[in-house]
């Protein structure tokens, strides 16, 4: 007999028994520990490798899962250091117009009922608006939510406050034009209405002005205002940031101001934790600064300077458009040459204004025939253009009496006269004693035995500079002797614009959000501190300048502005020459940088707290 192994056999009697102590099947956690006695050294690493395989893939599906799953969004974080040309003296919104850093830095400090995003006017402090039918009528909502830097809650009565110290000329803020005529009235707890005695089309952009603490200044008195410690040190406002700390050199001048996150902002942000302002004395020391990394950005990059700027890989240059004009001034007072319109014109004919974009460096400009620029309210495609023509000016030139003659000729005729008609042929037609002809001119204009001659003054910078000398050039090409007189920065405005002591001034002007050129234009504004650097003076213009502020429609306003320049370009009071660009440096590690124009510097700031420099993963 032969016995088969029956391979459809049950258990065996050992495994019957053990089943019967143990009914599961599968080993328990604790028994694991011991699987790697029945294991061979073979088996063993096929256990380890399947299990560290399983693990990373696990891992990754859970990795995946997530990221799947949620997104990078900003975090709060990081610090901020620019340097600035500069220095602060008043973080007050009723003064920080006067001078770029402070309305820098009041731009983080303080919140004013609306704010200016770039491209349009939206509310801040304010919840809503409206404006009447009549246009003199705007009522303000303010918002429920808004804390000040040291807790308090913001009230009515802050508004109410601020709006009457710049109507209290014992404050002597700028602004008090602004508001001079307004009345403010509280109509509850939450509203507030301003009614114009006319309509005022940019009367938005005044309503942008920063909001005063009440219960802080209530107690200082309005004349002495500027001499008050809190308009440097912890200033206390309702914006995106909040005073932190400052610093001085031995001289007592203020090295760094910095500011922290205000924690407590009805919005969303910031998210920057400190931003740093570091002063400096002229730009070519802020650039410096930024190279060797003591800071982390510039609040404007000249564009003479931008060639030379090392290390700009880690860098981004932000260029952004800006209502500005560069123009040359003429002050007819000062010199009696410019009282002839065809001497104007002929100066205008023999600028080359599109070289002038070698000149102005590597930001990009745009050559401008009027003081609108393109994009804004009024802008006229079609005004009155003086192309570069040197024949022409030149032609003008002879139509006016200026006789065209040698340097040798000049010299020959000067031996022939008296030692006093000597002397009165060396000076230039302003009254001041002019500097010694210069060598780089062939030819000279002469009328009635005196010399054509014109100073040109700008401030002391490197691209203003370099743009006067190139106008300068061109104009000596036609026979007008031209000088350039450079003063610096800090005394431009008080030894040379506020007296109107200039024959030419090369300079520019910012619009800001509204393009209303009143202020530049209107025969009110000939005296300091008006703006009418010109001294430009005519009735049918002011008459124009003075409707279009009425008018809100944009369009009939737009036509107004027209007319105005119609009449400006006709009369020639200064030579429209270029509109620049803004650059701004930042860091490549600051995200969330979106501004492609602003109205002012300061504006830059406009979306600040969607900056940020640290992330984080959030659910979708």
């Amino acid at each position: 007999m032969i016995f088969r192994k029956n391979n459809n056999a049950g258990p065996t009697l050992d495994q019957r028994l053990v089943r019967s102590l143990h009914k599961r099947k599968l080993p328990s956690i604790p028994q694991l520990r011991y699987l790697t006695r029945f294991l061979s050294q073979k088996e063993k690493r096929i256990l380890y490798t399947t299990s560290v395989t399983a693990i990373i893939l696990i891992a990754l599906l859970a990795v995946h899962i997530v990221w799947q799953n949620t997104q990078e969004a900003p975090a709060i974080g990081g610090k901020y250091i620019e340097a600035i040309v500069g220095q602060p003296t008043y973080i007050n919104p009723l003064y920080a117009s006067s001078n770029e850093v402070d309305s820098d830095i009041s731009h983080l400090v303080f919140s004013g009922l609306l704010k200016y995003d770039g491209a349009s006017f939206i509310p801040d402090l304010a919840e809503k608006y409206t404006i009447a039918d009549d246009q003199k009528t705007y009522t303000i909502t303010l918002r429920s939510d808004i804390i000040w830097h040291d807790g308090k809650s913001v009230t009515i009565n802050d508004v109410l406050f601020t709006i009457a110290a710049i109507q209290d000329q014992n404050y002597k803020s700028p602004l008090y034009p602004n508001f001079k005529n307004v009345k403010i009235q509280q109509i509850d707890e939450q509203t507030i209405q301003f009614q114009l005695e006319q309509p005022f089309a940019p009367f938005l952009s005044t309503l942008t002005v920063g909001i005063l603490p009440e219960h802080i200044w209530s107690s200082i008195d309005p004349k002495s205002a500027t001499l008050a410690r809190i308009n440097l040190i912890n200033p206390i406002g309702s914006g995106p940031y909040q005073f932190k700390s400052l610093s001085k050199d031995s001289n007592g001048s203020i090295k760094q101001y910095t500011l922290e996150r205000n924690p407590h902002y009805y919005a969303t942000g910031p998210m920057l934790k400190d931003i740093t302002f570091k002063f400096y004395p002229d730009f070519t020391s802020a650039v410096n600064a930024l190279e060797n990394s003591s800071t982390d950005g510039l609040s404007f990059l000249p564009p003479n300077l931008k060639g030379s700027l090392k290390g700009a890989n880690s860098l981004n240059f932000h260029t952004l458009s800006l209502p500005q004009y560069t123009a040359l001034f003429f002050n007819q007072n000062n010199n009696d040459a410019l009282k002839d319109k065809k001497v104007r014109t002929a100066i205008a004919h023999a600028i080359n204004k599109p070289a002038l974009a070698n000149t102005a460096g590597s930001a990009p400009i745009e050559i401008i025939d009027a003081p609108i620029p393109k994009n804004a309210i009024g802008y006229h495609d079609s005004v009155t253009r003086y192309e570069f023509n040197t024949e022409r000016a030149q032609q003008l030139l002879i139509e006016a009496g200026w006789k065209l003659i040698s340097k040798d000729e000049y010299e020959a005729s000067k031996k022939t006269d008296e030692d006093a008609q000597d002397e009165e042929n060396k000076n230039t037609i302003s009254s001041d004693t002019a500097p010694q002809l210069p060598d780089d001119i062939s030819s000279y204009r002469i009328k009635q035995g005196s010399l054509l001659s014109l100073t040109i003054t700008t401030v002391d910078q490197p691209e203003m500079t370099a743009l006067a000398n190139t106008i300068r050039t061109d104009l000596q090409s036609v026979g007008i002797i031209t000088y350039v007189r450079l003063v610096s920065h800090k005394k431009i405005t008080s030894d040379i614009i506020n007296v109107r002591a200039y024959e030419a001034l090369l300079y520019g002007e910012v619009l800001g959000p509204d393009p209303d050129p009143y202020p530049f234009w209107h025969s009110s504004q000939i005296q300091s501190p008006g703006l009418n650097l010109s001294l430009f003076s005519n009735k049918k213009a002011d008459a124009l300048l003075e409707e279009a502020r009425k008018i809100i429609d944009p369009e009939t306003r737009g036509e107004k502005y027209k007319q105005f320049q119609d009449i400006l370009n006709q009369d020639i009071p200064a030579v429209f020459l270029y509109s620049p660009t803004y650059t701004y440096v930042l860091p490549q590690a600051i995200k969330g940088f979106t501004q492609t124009s602003i109205a002012t510097p300061s504006d830059r700031f406009a979306r600040i707290a969607e900056w940020y420099i640290k992330t984080k993963r959030t659910l979708k």
